[in-house]
């Protein structure tokens, strides 16, 4: 108000809690509220429990199918898990030395909900150092710079600049290396045989990877992970990577597209089976051999 923005409720019934039928709504499923406001002629939504979010970066709790909008005059359904744009886009140039020894760069976009969880583990961590130790620990890798910009600004993007090693394994004459460097998932999200209960992810995201790795001179390709398309019966989850080789270059592309939220407990074997292979993917070794 005092800013001259129109500040327009939205409400809805939490996550966890019973969901607000369209067809006999009642104000007894509406147990919390949002902020709409109109920027450049687009409604976005705000809310101020989350510390580090932005415009259309809520809390996941709060991101419900069914908000509705209380305008003067009108009022109308909104599903509020399909508002601002959550991905991570990490694009990264290296080069392989015979002793095994990865130096890179990388440079990295956090945009939505990414940009949000980085903020808030900055502001958890004792000091800068700590931080940097702690992406060092996640990653297996030792940064030599880092520079991260946003991560106190008000905003829905934090972008991060870096060089840094890695060691991979050398035995004999054979070099053993993720090419991936740095992974996006390690290990299989769910491990149940089966389930009864409904499955329902955080929030809608995409998840980008690039690599370019040059490998030493004298060496050559053994194994090499191959291309996959994978998608889900539903075509709301997919995966693209592509993997391909040019004289002592090696190009690798990831991108994970996670788009729906909710899955009944009859879907599990099949989102089961993605995350699996999602998992197998980013475990894919590179193996090289010195020419002799």
């Amino acid at each position: 108000k005092d800013a001259n923005i129109a500040a327009i409720p939205v409400v809805m019934g939490l996550r966890d809690q019973s969901s607000v039928s369209i067809l006999h709504p009642s104000t007894d499923y509406f147990s919390s509220f949002v902020v709409g406001v109109v920027k450049d002629s687009t409604l976005s939504y705000i809310d101020g429990s989350l510390h580090y979010g932005y415009l259309d970066v809520l809390p996941p709790v709060l991101m419900s199918n069914r908000a509705r909008v209380l305008m003067e005059g009108e009022s109308f359904w909104v599903n509020l898990q399909k508002v601002g744009n959550n991905s991570l886009r990490n694009t990264l140039q290296a080069t392989l030395s015979p002793e095994g020894k990865v130096e890179g760069t990388r440079t990295v976009g956090y945009y939505g909900q990414f940009a949000s969880e980085l903020k808030e583990r900055f502001h958890e961590s004792k000091d800068s150092l700590s931080f940097i130790q702690r992406l060092e620990s996640l990653n297996d890798v030792k940064f030599h710079s880092f520079i991260a910009k946003g991560l106190k600004d008000f905003s829905a993007k934090v972008t991060e600049k870096s060089s840094f090693t890695k060691e991979a394994k050398v035995c004999a004459d054979s070099i053993y290396l993720n090419p991936l460097l740095f992974m996006h998932v390690d290990k299989p999200l769910f491990t149940q045989s089966g389930r009864k209960f409904p499955i329902e992810f955080d929030y809608p995201y995409d998840y980008h990877i690039r690599v370019s790795l040059t490998i030493p001179e004298g060496y050559s390709v053994v194994k090499i992970p191959q291309s996959v398309n994978l998608v889900t019966r539903d075509k709301q989850m997919s995966l693209l990577y592509q993997v391909a080789q040019q004289g002592q270059q090696i190009a690798i592309k990831y991108k994970l597209n996670l788009n729906e939220l909710f899955y009944h407990a009859n879907k599990y074997q099949d989102i089961k089976q993605f995350w699996e292979k999602v998992a197998e993917i980013n475990n894919s070794m590179l193996v090289l051999s010195k020419n002799k």
